[in-house]
């Protein structure tokens, strides 16, 4: 769950996940929007995916030490992940405990990955839990499912929980069956990965859920309280971390037409 609000701003950002006060992850973020983390407090900006990639910043380094952040570049080739940069990368949060990171990479599957390790390792969160954020994102295939399950044998983890499914099982159950997929990954892009109809039916009610939010000019917190919605829930709506059911998306929708109306009603 995450600990504190998500900025809109942020909330733009690819696949933005916030895990805590101190920690997120995301995709690329536009030359904008590392204005927007520096606002919102971040000091740290670790980037492990390839320069070389089309929609990388190549002076990401001087962007982000310009704006007052530490800059960090750990390249982890997507179709080879080591252990000793997922490594390089928890040395540099042990070394700079409680100050406030954003690891990213181009859509927020390498650093969804590390970010798993690193919360299952480092911060003793549940299996269960860490995983499920991550598939919020994407089912690591089978060459970070290996280099996952050879990271947590290293230190001692067993990766098998309760409530895991079989998508984080060692006999290659990790792959979407192919009548689920609705974006089928480019074969020409190594970084690029299937995306099913469930993954972009909830990141669809997540962007319209924030949209009419952020349209009404409220807060997560304002509009939660405002309209009788748990604050949890609704963060876990617009982060995508969770399906939106279609009684909540009516409702959204009717409060984006006719918000004076919804509030008298509740009121």
């Amino acid at each position: 769950m995450a600990l504190e609000e998500v900025d809109p701003a942020l909330a733009e950002i690819i696949n933005f996940r916030q895990y805590s006060a101190s920690f997120a992850s995301a995709g690329q973020p536009t030359r904008e929007q590392f204005q927007a983390i520096a606002d919102n407090g971040f000091e740290r900006v670790v980037y492990i995916a390839l320069t070389n990639n089309p929609n990388a910043l190549a002076d990401a380094d001087l962007v982000v030490k310009g704006l007052g952040m530490e800059y960090m570049h750990i390249p982890v080739d997507f179709s080879n992940p080591r252990p000793s940069e997922y490594y390089a990368f928890a040395d540099s949060m042990a070394r700079n405990e409680g100050r406030k990171t954003l690891l990213h990479c181009q859509v927020n599957a390498r650093a969804t990955a590390f970010s798993f390790l690193y919360r299952v390792i480092s911060e003793d969160v549940p299996v269960d839990q860490a995983k499920a954020d991550m598939n919020t994102v994407w089912r690591p295939n089978e060459t970070w499912r290996d280099f996952i399950f050879e990271v947590l044998e290293e230190n001692g983890v067993d990766p098998n929980c309760a409530g895991c499914g079989d998508s984080f099982q060692s006999d290659g159950a990790t792959k979407v069956k192919k009548e689920h997929i609705v974006l089928p990954a480019d074969p020409s892009d190594p970084e690029d990965f299937d995306v099913t109809r469930e993954a972009m039916e909830r990141g669809q009610r997540a962007r319209l859920i924030r949209q009419t939010r952020t349209g009404l000019g409220l807060s997560q917190q304002e509009f939660a309280s405002r309209f009788h919605v748990p604050v949890g829930t609704l963060r876990d709506w617009e982060q995508a971390r969770a399906r939106a059911p279609d009684f909540a998306i009516a409702y959204v929708r009717v409060i984006g037409r006719h918000p004076d109306i919804v509030l008298q009603a509740v009121g």
